[in-house]
């Protein structure tokens, strides 16, 4: 026993690692909640809601104090005399799995190896769960078997000792691990570029000045394939004006299917496998979100809320995962590209979260804080005025000759005309694009240009922006602006995610 009975600081680190604990699990079970686990139905039924990343990740930095104190104390201990082995197979099995349980959370936090992450991930499920069934069976025994005698000792200090320096310490050097060694954040320097050179932005990082940016890999996690790590890869640079961001990352196939329209017997059907929940993952482009904030909070900087009600007074989430918005009424602003939507736009769609808005009657979907820049003119719009399970009428269907572009998943507004049902010659099994380009944004949503190629299994995206827009929808881009970044692999919001962003440094 490192601590003797009643011993102050093994009373705290108790009652400390018991509340941990609760938080640790009760926040873990709304983000398995998002996943394809065993027990998901339960989880989603009974987990809280709200910023839980947040508290999750808040709870792993109290977990470090604690086991470097108990750590600190082992070292103590064995300079004079020897502690006793823990007693009972309870408890050794408490002492084996909680430190598994905690590595495994700090490999999965940091990124370290995509290979590993695949089944760190299940390790690190079932081990909440293996300390679940540890802590109940403990307590159990303690109670039923030896009418909890022992308890007082557990939960009341007889006097105080010795222990407050190594606290003390033991909270100093966590922080020290945290921030000093940087796990709050991974480093993007942005590289310099002269005035005068030129970016193509076309989705093939080939100019000379790419190769002399230097990477960062973040690896995203939880997306569409739940299990499946993806490393994505960015790059930077800026000149006075103009900041460009290169942005790789692996996906066996490049998805342009976007909710097609099917003529079938009964008339016209959108294909689809959870849109009308905002859960499509079949029917759907491959998308890359990037977002940025002045800070580097947990969850996305305090923007994520899972849940099927975080917010109370507003309509519940339909696919019960949850929404982006902020509490404080600052702006995180978010970039969208789209594989169909604004493919060969060559310009993202200019987003931000900021406070929820209020519930819109005829809005197809309730977004909370997501919400376009403003926008004067231009965008896409889907191929139906209203979306119905039970089927859809086409607003437009293609002119003679060209006008469907990408495989026949979007179709240009002036190359197509109005659909009515007495020029449909279209026979049965016959399909219609779902997405209208009407044309370029124009105003604060179009602040962003960008175009992606696809290659041997792998996804190249250029973009560009001012560093400073004006709009106070957008993040300047400067020196220590936070970035993270979310691929979605034919997914309508089930996006891969990493929790530690990445810092900019960027010159004057």
């Amino acid at each position: 026993m490192i601590f003797p009975a009643s011993h102050w600081l093994r009373v705290l680190l108790h009652l400390c690692a018991i509340s941990l604990f609760t938080v640790s699990l009760a926040s873990g079970m709304r983000l398995a909640a998002d996943g394809d686990w065993p027990l998901q139905q339960y989880w989603t039924a009974n987990a809280p809601q709200g910023d839980m990343i947040s508290w999750h990740l808040g709870s792993a930095l109290g977990w470090l104090a604690v086991s470097l104190t108990v750590l600190f104390a082992w070292i103590k201990n064995r300079a004079g005399v020897a502690p006793t082995r823990p007693k009972g197979l309870l408890i050794r099995a408490l002492y084996l799995t909680l430190p598994v349980q905690l590595l495994s959370g700090a490999v999965f936090y940091l990124g370290v190896g995509v290979g590993v992450l695949d089944w760190v991930l299940a390790i690190h499920y079932w081990g909440a769960l293996a300390l679940l069934i540890l802590i109940a069976a403990h307590l159990t025994e303690q109670l039923a078997l030896r009418g909890g005698r022992f308890l007082p000792a557990v939960f009341i200090p007889r006097k105080f000792s010795q222990g407050l320096g190594l606290l003390a310490v033991s909270c100093a050097a966590g922080a020290a691990i945290w921030w000093g060694g940087g796990a709050d954040s991974q480093e993007l320097v942005v590289a310099s570029l002269a005035e005068k050179e030129r970016i193509q932005i076309d989705g093939s990082p080939d100019e000379a000045a790419w190769a002399a940016a230097e990477p960062v890999t973040v690896t995203t996690y939880q997306g569409n394939d739940y299990h499946t790590a993806v490393p994505v890869e960015v790059r930077a640079l800026a000149n006075p004006y103009t900041v460009y961001f290169s942005i790789s990352w692996p996906d066996a196939h490049a998805d342009y299917s976007h909710l097609p329209l099917q003529k079938t017997e009964a008339g016209w059907k959108a294909l689809h496998a959870g849109f009308e929940k905002d859960d499509e993952r079949v029917y759907y482009e491959d998308k890359l979100a990037v977002m940025l904030s002045k800070g580097g909070g947990f969850g996305g900087d305090n923007s994520i809320h899972l849940g099927g009600h975080p917010l109370e007074g507003y309509p519940a989430s339909r696919s019960g995962r949850g929404y982006h918005y902020t509490t404080d009424g600052s702006i995180r602003d978010v970039w969208h590209w789209k594989a169909v939507r604004g493919g060969d736009m060559a310009v993202l769609d200019d987003d931000h979260f900021g406070k929820p808005e209020a519930a819109c009657a005829f809005c197809p979907r309730y977004k909370a804080g997501y919400q376009p820049d403003p926008v004067e003119d231009g965008g896409v719009r889907q191929n139906w005025d209203w979306f119905r399970t039970s089927g859809v009428t086409p607003l437009r269907i293609p002119r003679e000759g060209p006008g469907v572009t990408k495989e026949e998943n979007a179709m240009t507004w002036y190359g197509s005309r109005t659909y009515r049902a007495e020029r449909d010659e279209t026979p049965v099994g016959g399909s219609l694009p779902s997405v209208l380009w009407m044309s370029h944004y124009e105003g604060d949503r179009g602040d962003v240009r960008g175009r992606a190629q696809w290659k041997d299994g792998r996804w190249y995206l250029e973009l560009a922006r001012a560093r400073e827009t004006g709009s106070a929808f957008d993040i300047p881009i400067e020196d220590g602006v936070f970035m993270w970044v979310a691929p979605f692999d034919h997914a309508q919001t089930r996006h891969a995610y990493h929790h530690r962003p990445i810092r900019l440094r960027v010159r004057p």
